[in-house]
């Protein structure tokens, strides 16, 4: 079979290029994604000079986005509101070889333990809190104030009180971008995060989408929502799983296509990244003892497989035929077991 995947071996990123009719594009059960293939932003202004004055404000660009937010369903799963989220972000973008808003940007980050990063201010003990309000923002632009009190605080008395500190909390923690605006908006269509604050989980599916897989892949620290208080984010159970099976996705594909292309170093990386988010997956753990095997690491193999087999006894789990097959084989090719 000609792998879908081309480049050299020492490559760090796979870019979505099929080999002719052949070519297998990738197809992620969470996010229903049916194209990978294709190339990736055009480079924009190369050669131009680099202007001294700020362009337009981000707004500017946003006010035919606007009516796009008043209609966002907070509950809808993850797929509906990303065009919203890109609008705003591709307005961010524009002439930003020539002003660089990066000084003033936050972050929102979940693929691994959540993370609200790029702010200098101090928000004590109501840190984690104050992170989970900024995620839930970030991934329902125009949210409603009521859908940020039923979704965080379910049934709970004074969650409107509480919602109302939270949300000045961190519009005052988050501060101002570099147009001197608050980086949490609050208009008549809702709430919403300015385009100076980004997220890993949305940006691991702009590259997956645009066929950076590795890349994609390199965003991973963990498992999503990772270490998040108990009792929090009930709201993002789907999301968690939709995120998982993406991330698993991706990173088999990444390993498939290195394994088929005699790189098996690139195919345990992608594998290494994907049980960060996934431990307990078999099918990465098929592609590692794989890679591994190739690799003639027949010790670091036996590790592997005793550390999955271990954990399937442990949760009282029967492992699938696969993957048993491939222990076997494993265990038999190593000297003295």
């Amino acid at each position: 079979m000609v792998a879908p995947w081309h480049g050299g071996a020492n490559t760090e990123t796979i870019t979505a290029v099929p080999h002719g009719a052949q070519a297998r594009p990738l197809q992620p059960r969470a996010l229903g994604l049916t194209m990978l293939a294709g190339a990736g932003a055009l480079a924009a202004g190369a050669g131009a000079v680099p202007s001294t004055e700020p362009p337009p404000r981000p707004e500017d660009r946003l006010e035919g986005l606007e009516p796009e937010l008043e209609h966002v369903d907070a509950s809808r799963k993850p797929g509906g509101w990303q065009s919203a989220y890109w609008n705003q972000r591709k307005a961010a973008e524009v002439d930003k070889q020539s002003f660089d808003l990066s000084a003033m940007a936050r972050s929102i980050d979940i693929l691994g333990p959540v993370e609200l990063a790029g702010t200098a201010a101090t928000a004590g003990s109501r840190a984690a809190d104050l992170a989970e309000v900024a995620a839930f923002i970030m991934l329902h632009p125009g949210c409603s104030a009521a859908q940020i009190a039923a979704e965080l605080w379910p049934g709970r008395k004074g969650a409107a009180t509480i919602r109302d500190a939270q949300v000045s909390r961190l519009r005052e923690w988050l501060g101002t971008d570099a147009y001197g605006e608050q980086h949490l908006r609050i208009t008549p269509h809702g709430y919403a995060l300015g385009p100076s604050v980004s997220c890993d989980w949305l940006e691991f599916v702009r590259r997956v989408q645009a066929g950076e897989l590795v890349s994609a892949l390199a965003l991973v620290r963990g498992r999503p929502f990772e270490d998040a208080p108990l009792r929090r984010y009930g709201w993002a159970e789907a999301l968690r799983h939709e995120m998982t099976a993406l991330v698993i996705d991706t990173a088999h594909y990444v390993a498939e296509a290195c394994l088929r292309e005699q790189n098996p170093r690139g195919a345990q990386n992608a594998a290494y990244r994907g049980l960060q988010a996934a431990p307990e997956s078999e099918l990465l753990y098929r592609d590692l003892l794989t890679a591994l095997a190739a690799l003639g690491d027949l010790s670091g193999a036996r590790q592997h497989a005793d550390t999955l087999i271990a954990y399937a006894d442990r949760e009282g789990i029967d492992l699938q035929s696969e993957t048993t097959a491939l222990l076997r084989d494993v265990l038999q090719a190593v000297p003295g077991v």
